[in-house]
């Protein structure tokens, strides 16, 4: 395999109902922090060296469109002077998938001549910083989670790395069953993939359980988390590996899809060296 999960990072964000809390782009600086400290942990055995050759760092959300079109916020509210990678660019246009098109991208900008950029860092951070109805809860994915997730991938080897990453869009209205389809085709004789997708409800999740039914899968954490959109195949990555470990080298391919047909997956492998973070529930951010 090509692409090596290095570390993941998780850290709950809720949302707290207080008519007493600050504005929330003030709330927003308080994530930086969160930020910062997600980047500390995944590189922390990283040389001085490696670090200073890592020069993207992909911030990618659903739930933070309309601060960021609307002009109301930039990047510039997540910086942290502490933080040694800090965010280079936000995308949430492919909503649950950006971080597949954020990926892919980054692929594409390497050549072989690259022999230092080979690590890539994006983070993904969904929180209803507006308390909006509309993402606490809604029938195309259940009840909402709220966090951060931050992971640390190596680029082995760039050509085939390039074909580990899928990102592209649904094209009929039945943009789930086509999802699952489409991953089904392309694991083919897969028997030594574990997929690791999105968390939905029973309603939704039935439709991987019988298109899927011969993959091997890492179990869906909704009842747990809720839908915690783009966050879901790496919080799942993570905590198994916290909850269980990684013995043997394993490949694994994490999956998302978004609302609007946007999807992604790409194949990872992973071994006992991984290293995976499930931090405690941040209060008072938001």
């Amino acid at each position: 395999m090509s692409l090596t999960f290095i570390a993941g990072s998780f850290t709950p964000i809720p949302t707290l109902a207080d008519a007493n809390s600050a504005p929330y782009k003030e709330q927003l600086k308080g994530i930086g922090k969160v930020i910062s400290d997600q980047v500390q942990q995944v590189t922390a055995e990283l040389s001085k060296f490696e670090i200073t050759q890592i020069d993207r760092h992909f911030l990618c959300s659903t739930m933070l469109e309309l601060p960021f079109t609307s002009g109301d916020v930039s990047l510039d509210v997540f910086i942290d002077t502490e933080n040694p990678i800090p965010p280079t660019s936000f995308i949430n246009t492919y909503e649950c998938a950006s971080w597949g098109y954020s990926l892919r991208h980054y692929l594409n900008q390497l050549d072989e001549k690259s022999v230092h950029n080979r690590y890539l860092i994006f983070s993904i951070l969904d929180v209803n910083a507006l308390r909006l109805s509309f993402w606490k809860e809604n029938e195309n994915w259940g009840d909402s989670g709220f966090g951060l997730c931050t992971v640390l991938l190596k680029v082995e080897a760039l050509d085939t790395a390039k074909q580990a990453v899928t990102a592209s869009c649904a094209q009929t209205w039945n943009a789930t069953p086509e999802f699952a389809t489409i991953i089904r085709r392309s694991t083919v004789g897969r028997d030594d993939l574990t997929l690791s997708l999105p968390f939905f409800p029973e309603t939704i999740r039935q439709i991987f359980d019988k298109l899927l039914a011969n993959h091997n899968k890492l179990p869906d954490r909704h009842s747990m988390w809720g839908h915690v959109f783009g966050s879901d195949p790496w919080l799942n990555v993570i905590q198994e590996v916290c909850e269980k470990g990684i013995s043997d080298k394993q490949t694994l391919m994490a999956c998302s899809i978004a609302l609007n047909g946007y999807y992604c997956f790409t194949e990872f492998d992973i071994d006992s060296s991984a290293r995976c973070y499930m931090n405690e529930e941040t209060r008072g951010v938001l």
